[in-house]
């Protein structure tokens, strides 16, 4: 029985800290939009959803955010190999604001 509850003790500190590291390591976005880039780029084994890309195009109608999309996007395209699902959702970011975006935001990629 003891050794019941050790193995099921085990197992429920494993599982707690899997699902910690499934969230953005605590990270704190300053405003909509830079939460929005980072789920969207998040290094996670599921797609963005196409709401989240939505309210990234959308924000390509404002000038200042279109600096900080794009180099927020060559940030996340710089990083390592081992991060390829990042890389992988970022070109289809990339691609959804080309095809949904400003025509501002076409000029700057």
């Amino acid at each position: 029985m003891a050794l019941e509850c050790k193995y099921l003790c085990s197992f429920n500190s494993w599982f707690s800290a899997s699902k910690a590291s499934d969230k953005y390591a605590g990270y704190m976005a300053k405003d909509d939009l830079e939460r929005a880039l980072v789920e969207a780029t998040a290094n996670e084994n599921w797609n963005v959803s196409n709401t989240l890309l939505l309210t990234i195009s959308d924000a390509t109608y404002q000038m200042p955010n279109i600096d900080r999309i794009s180099s927020y996007f060559m940030l996340k395209l710089n990083s390592t190999g081992g991060e390829w699902r990042r890389i992988l959702k970022t070109l289809n970011a990339i691609d959804f604001l080309l095809k949904n975006g400003s025509p501002a935001m076409l000029n700057r990629i």
